[in-house]
């Protein structure tokens, strides 16, 4: 990432990018990286990745300068155009989030069982003790916090102990749902019931509706098998 002590190196980046950056000025190209990389399209945070000075206030009003600038904002689209991802990577991603689950967090305690002997001689009992089997959270490697983080939507933390007293991952269904639009197993458009509409035609009509159709099929007009009548 680029810092307001160290100059961007644009080698490394893709030509389209690269010539527009090129005719920005040295802190211009600081911004538009900082603004498309680590400040994530905070103006704001951007002015001070790329060294601007002042208070919040100040960096507000030097962001939306910037912003204003059309070889700052070239350069900008340029970036993220560049950069912005492609139709297989957006279906990779929903698929991921169409899997998220708790399992990975989420794992049964083991359960085991004591024998306890409360009493003497003739009032002495044996008393089985169960205990485990409950829902905890699992210890997380570093490679599965990578790879499941994302699915988490809400987690609380107690203050004091530093446990986690509440962990939500999001909706599968929502992103099945997009799986879903994404084959085309489903439409958003307004089903129609044929059924209904026919039973409410005429004879006549139906005989026309029929003739229209064949027309259209490219088998000819001819008069359907058995009784037009919908009831």
């Amino acid at each position: 990432m680029a810092t307001s002590k160290v100059s961007p190196s644009l080698e490394a980046l893709p030509p389209v990018v690269r010539e527009a950056l090129l005719k920005c000025s040295p802190q211009e190209q600081r911004f538009v990286i900082a603004y498309c990389g680590r400040a994530a399209g905070n103006g704001v945070l951007a002015v001070k990745l790329a060294g601007g000075k002042g208070d919040y206030g100040s960096r507000a009003a030097q962001s939306s300068d910037m912003l204003r600038k059309p070889e700052v904002m070239a350069a900008r689209d340029a970036w993220m155009s560049t950069y912005a991802m492609g139709a297989a990577e957006v279906t990779f991603h929903i698929a991921d989030m169409s899997h998220c689950s708790l399992e990975p967090f989420l794992e049964i305690e083991p359960k085991s069982t004591t024998t306890k002997v409360t009493g003497k001689g003739k009032k002495r009992k044996r008393k089985t003790i169960s205990s485990g089997g409950g829902i905890r959270l699992k210890e997380q490697t570093d490679e599965s916090w990578a790879r499941h983080a994302h699915w988490i939507k809400d987690i609380e933390v107690d203050p004091k102990s530093g446990r986690i007293t509440k962990l939500r991952v999001h909706d599968r269904g929502k992103y099945l749902e997009l799986i879903a639009k994404i084959l085309k197993l489903h439409s958003d458009a307004p089903q129609v019931n044929l059924f209904l509409y026919l039973q409410g035609l005429s004879d006549e009509e139906l005989l026309k509706e029929y003739e229209t159709a064949a027309n259209q099929a490219g088998l000819g007009g001819g008069v359907p098998l058995g009784p037009l009548n919908v009831n």
